[in-house]
């Protein structure tokens, strides 16, 4: 049996596929972005609630730089938006490694490892 969320979206690209002007999916394009915008502010509210400096994180599979994707690193600075990660020494990150790098906090897929200091 289909989960629920299957379901919706199957519902949604039904429905989406009787729209029958540009105007029309131009304002269902408006309100997923204003949706995926809003997702990821409550993904960032929460992990700005659990990540601690010394954490370490992994990024996001939709990072650009392609070679960021998946990359581990631990916070070294965080505020309510944003974390600092210390990329590692690895010569895929080509001019990022061992670097620090700003990054959104809803750019974190999960936290690895908790601090322990």
């Amino acid at each position: 049996m289909p989960d629920r969320n299957h379901v919706l979206m199957l519902n949604i690209m039904a429905n989406v596929d009787k729209v029958k002007s540009v105007e029309m999916l131009d304002e269902i394009d408006r309100a997923i972005h204003i949706r995926r915008l809003e997702l990821r502010r409550r993904k960032a509210r929460k992990l700005a609630r659990i990540l601690e400096v010394g954490d370490v994180v992994r990024l996001s599979n939709n990072m650009k730089p392609k070679y960021l994707n998946e990359v581990e690193g631990p916070i070294v600075k965080l505020d309510t938006e944003t974390a600092t990660i210390q990329m590692p020494l690895d010569g895929t990150l080509r001019r990022l490694s061992g670097v620090r790098v700003g990054v959104p906090l809803s750019a974190i897929s999960k936290r690895v490892s908790k601090s322990t200091g």
